[in-house]
């Protein structure tokens, strides 16, 4: 499916509106290059979840969670990361793909080797400052 958002807030609500097919256990990727709005997508999934808490990016910090309506959310960034084994070391491979959440992983390719059975694959492409071509396959 490939979807063309004009502003943040049609990305959000794509976002939100995947929100709604998930099940727990499910894990999202999120590729595109930086400021291509892979956090304002999650933020959108972490409203269609039900999460009340703001989200932010977890750029710094690797990972993390929040409490859902039905599900958690499980939101990791890896783009610092040099390689696999530092998630390794983190713990990732201990909550991936739990039946309680919902995880969405930006810049999963670092990885791809510890994610088996991805659900869905976004990848989110910058064209200007509003526009984005979404690619959720």
């Amino acid at each position: 499916m490939r979807y063309k958002t004009t502003s943040r807030e049609q990305t959000f609500e794509l976002g939100k509106s995947l929100a709604k097919k998930l099940k727990g256990g499910d894990i999202i990727t999120l590729e595109g290059q930086l400021g291509a709005g892979k956090t304002v997508f999650a933020k959108g999934l972490a409203q269609g979840l039900g999460v009340t808490r703001s989200v932010l990016s977890p750029t710094f910090t690797l990972f993390r969670q929040y409490k859902g309506d039905i599900w958690d959310l499980y939101h990791f960034d890896m783009y610092r990361l040099s390689d696999a084994s530092e998630a390794y070391e983190a713990g990732f491979d201990e909550f991936i793909g739990q039946e309680n959440a919902i995880t969405v992983i930006e810049w999963a390719d670092k990885v791809k080797d510890m994610v088996n059975s991805i659900t869905y694959r976004v990848n989110i492409a910058y064209i200007d400052e509003n526009t984005r071509l979404v690619e959720i396959k």
